[in-house]
């Protein structure tokens, strides 16, 4: 389970490259077209740097908590494991576009995040969880959006833009109205 890498601290079990940049191995963002060459990049990139062992249960999680005499206390095996794997989370989510990156958001840690890409969702499914993820304030919207028949995660997405734009340009148009009406000298008024 040791690794050989060089960066790794000689009582380290857990590798941790913390200094490589990862633009350099991954050249694209992850999008819903071009899984298979993101995904030979990032496992390049994965097993570059001893990594693998994360994903192909080679690497087994640490117990969070050891007995010390009549003390439990943080497993420093875990806290080593836990700096990898969300180094290596970091790594993976900033290969991400945006789109791909709300599926992954909560996750519980990189094989988690790399099952989740991995697995086949429809479309139906997409567009769901896209609209569970807005806030309160889009229940108008995810209503209209849920009415069927209801559209295809593109379609959505699009929707969604125009509806950002649209609201973006109502509330300037609000306050350029609110402007003007401190500006508009009112000759009506008797004091």
């Amino acid at each position: 389970m040791a690794s050989s890498n060089a960066a790794v601290v000689a009582n380290q079990k857990f590798s941790y490259p913390s200094t490589l940049n990862v633009a350099n191995f991954v050249s694209i963002k992850l999008s819903q077209t071009n899984f298979l060459l993101w995904k030979t990049q990032v496992l390049g990139l994965i097993e570059s740097q001893d990594l693998q062992g994360f994903f192909d249960d080679e690497i087994v999680v640490p117990y969070r908590y050891i007995i010390n005499g009549d003390k439990r206390e943080i497993n420093p095996d875990y806290l080593q494991w836990k700096k990898s794997d969300r180094l290596l989370r970091g790594w993976i989510t900033g290969t991400l576009s945006e789109e791909v990156l709300g599926l992954v958001v909560d996750t519980q840690n990189t094989y988690d995040e790399l099952e989740a890409i991995g697995r086949p969702m429809n479309d139906h499914t997409k567009v769901f969880l896209l609209l569970n993820g807005l806030g309160p304030e889009y229940e108008s919207f995810v209503m209209s959006m849920l009415k069927p028949p209801i559209p295809t995660y593109k379609d959505v997405i699009a929707i969604l833009q125009s509806h950002e734009t649209l609201k973006s340009l109502n509330q300037y148009e609000g306050e350029i109205q609110l402007q003007s009406a401190f500006l508009c000298p009112e000759a009506d008024v008797l004091w």
